[in-house]
């Protein structure tokens, strides 16, 4: 489990690094948001970024980014006609805790395979 909850905060920080360094060159820059360049926004990328970093880690190590508001509103969790199980548990489990208590929160997929909620 302290593995786990150390490889969660390293792939945490360095995400959040990421974010902030591009979110700030895209406010300086004065990047227009449009279709062209949506994907490059924290928000939208890193769930590309989830999905390529699959292709370079075969630990079984994954992560994604859930947002109660996100700014493309095809990423909502609780979209009437797609609501991601997991994605509502971890917001509502993200409501009642503090913005800076961390939280390992267990939870089965689908088939019955255990993950965590790193929060």
């Amino acid at each position: 489990m302290n593995e786990i909850r150390e490889d969660a905060r390293i792939i945490h920080g360095m995400l959040m690094a990421l974010r902030i360094v591009c979110q700030k060159y895209i406010i300086e820059h004065t990047v227009p948001i449009n279709d062209m360049t949506l994907g490059l926004w924290p928000s939208e990328a890193l769930g590309r970024v989830s999905i390529e970093f699959r292709n370079w880690i075969d630990s079984g190590l994954s992560f994604n980014s859930v947002i109660e508001n996100p700014c493309n509103l095809l990423n909502k969790a609780d979209k009437a006609d797609k609501a991601d199980k997991v994605e509502m548990e971890a917001l509502g489990h993200l409501r009642k805790i503090s913005k800076h208590t961390e939280s390992m929160v267990p939870f089965r997929n689908e088939k019955g395979d255990l993950y965590y909620h790193n929060l």
